[in-house]
């Protein structure tokens, strides 16, 4: 085998590699009563949701007992939490001049995958 056969064949495993793992990643979907569909990428630390403007990736800090995420935009912060053991989702928005809201619910684990993206 030459290098340069090795080199192609190497990558061409690298490559399968790399899709398979991400064919496989551990996502868990949520339904919850505020919120909607949510989905958690488990090896990402991510959390996926559906606002009005679209889709929106965020990191989460992922425990044995709580997901937690944050969005903020145009002055607006939203945290939001989920209890892992009782399925209790947390939201509290701070707004511009410390406007406050809050929102909770609960949340069933769901077996929708998450949305392909088409680019």
């Amino acid at each position: 085998m030459t290098g340069r056969s090795f080199a192609v064949g190497l990558a061409a495993i690298s490559a399968f590699l790399l899709f398979a793992s991400q064919a496989d990643a551990d996502v868990l979907e949520l339904n919850c009563t505020y919120g909607g569909q949510i989905w958690i990428d488990m090896d990402r630390s991510t959390a996926t949701l559906k606002f009005p403007d679209g889709f929106k990736t965020l990191p989460a800090q992922i425990s044995a007992t709580e997901i937690v995420w944050s969005r903020n935009d145009d002055g607006w912060r939203w945290d939001f939490s989920v209890d892992r053991t009782t399925g209790h989702i947390n939201m509290d928005q701070t707004g511009p001049g410390g406007s406050h809201g809050h929102g909770d619910g609960t949340c069933e684990k769901g077996t929708t995958p998450l949305p392909a993206t088409k680019f």
